[in-house]
């Protein structure tokens, strides 16, 4: 699958605003069809909708965890009504490799310091070239107005 940046309009969003996409489709359905759980479509990225800048930071602190042999819990969809790391948030347990970012699989934090996981039922881990992992997510992050520092 392709991994891209874009802004989209969402249904029920009062606004478009950046989101990752999967061959050009909502990170959020895609997931959701994956892992056959419904209840993911309702959720939305949290790098652009965490409210908090020291979770904010967080969050993209871990999406760019890209050390070889690294594995983090990074936070991708969150629940729109509190916008936290405290309520639903959806991780990718993601591996960084030397030529490839891999997320191995997905489940929901039990605690905001993502250490303690619900994993979904497997699926085929989801493999993105680095360079162009790394580029999509400079994109995203301008997206939602993110200075990331190299």
């Amino acid at each position: 699958m392709k991994l891209t940046a874009d802004m989209r309009l969402r249904t029920g969003a009062p606004d478009d605003y950046p989101e990752l996409q999967l061959d050009g489709r909502s990170l959020a359905i895609v997931i959701a069809e994956l892992t056959k759980n419904a209840e993911i479509t309702q959720l939305v990225p949290a790098h652009s909708w965490l409210w908090d800048k020291e979770e904010l930071a967080l969050a993209w602190d871990r999406l760019l965890a890209c050390h070889v042999g690294q594995v983090s819990h990074v936070p991708l969809l969150i629940c729109p009504d509190d916008m936290d790391l405290h309520c639903t948030v959806l991780v990718a347990e993601q591996s960084c490799l030397d030529s490839e970012f891999v997320w191995s699989r997905f489940g929901f934090a039990m605690d905001w310091a993502m250490t303690h996981i619900e994993w979904l039922p497997a699926i085929a881990p989801l493999s993105f070239r680095r360079a162009d992992f790394v580029d999509e997510v400079f994109k995203y992050a301008e997206l939602c107005e993110w200075s990331i520092e190299i």
